[in-house]
């Protein structure tokens, strides 16, 4: 099994979208965090941590099973993730774990 990362940019919008809401969807509709869910974020806010952030697919043996956010301000604070999603069908394999080592 070969993990890679691979840069998202602002063409790939519409696919990351798709993703982050097949991912999301089903914890949208056991809890009904609307207003925090990111099933529910906008065009917007999506290109801002793509154009802003480092967002990237997460590809096993060249497959895009799902993506990562990262902030990194470049002053030295810590990095923080957000969001991290794998698609359902891909879940329970530790591929959320292998993409965090990388």
């Amino acid at each position: 099994m070969n993990i890679e990362l691979k840069r998202a940019t602002i063409n790939d919008i519409d696919e990351i979208i798709k993703m982050q809401k097949e991912s999301f969807k089903h914890l949208l509709d056991r809890y009904h965090d609307d207003d925090i869910n990111p099933y529910n974020e906008s065009f917007e806010k999506v290109k801002y941590k793509i154009e802003n952030y480092f967002y990237y697919f997460i590809l096993i043996d060249g497959e895009r099973v799902g993506a990562i956010s990262i902030s990194d301000k470049k002053d030295g604070s810590k990095k923080k993730n957000a969001p991290i999603y794998i698609l359902p069908r891909f879940q329970n394999k530790g591929y959320a774990q292998l993409a965090l080592k990388e």
